[in-house]
């Protein structure tokens, strides 16, 4: 009779988990996505810039820099960007700067060169972040952790009224 009960006890519990799974959210393997309709926003100035050559230095590098306009904010400024440099060895990282802020998810590294390399390597960034009324410094900086060469590179600038 012990042992009945608790199969029938476990059957009731293992029940229970899956009808909770079930339930779950499933937009996401995370469950924590969650069912929205995000408001529209409508862009407003949109800037490319492109170019080639030159050095960067351990540290970070601006390699571009324009101002947009939010005439009306809030406004939402997104960048994308794609950088080709060659590099001895190291991280490197590619990262979109807003006022002086580095937009979100941050200045996330590319990854790195093996030692001894000395290979041309390609990453893309992109990010954005919310800003008032007013003129904004928007800008691409690159991030290596010794001296290499800079070669082809291309950044969009958009912003958008929120």
């Amino acid at each position: 009779m012990g042992k009945l009960i608790a199969i029938l006890m476990g059957t009731a519990l293992a029940g229970g988990l899956c009808l909770q799974a079930s339930a779950a959210d499933r937009t996401s393997p995370t469950g924590n996505g969650q069912h929205f309709v995000a408001p529209p926003i409508k862009l407003k100035d949109a800037l490319i810039a492109n170019g080639n050559g030159g050095t960067l230095n351990p540290g970070f590098n601006t390699i571009d820099s324009h101002t947009l306009n939010c005439k009306k904010g809030p406004c939402t400024v997104a960048v994308t960007e794609m950088v080709q440099l060659q590099t001895p060895d190291g991280l490197w990282a590619i990262c979109p700067n807003v006022d002086g802020t580095y937009t979100n998810p941050g200045c996330p590294y590319q990854g790195s060169v093996a030692a001894g390399g000395s290979s041309y390597v390609t990453g893309n960034g992109q990010g954005s972040i919310t800003v008032a009324t007013g003129s904004h410094t928007v800008r691409t900086d690159v991030y290596v952790n010794q001296a290499s060469s800079l070669a082809n590179w291309q950044s969009t600038y958009t912003m958008y009224k929120n």
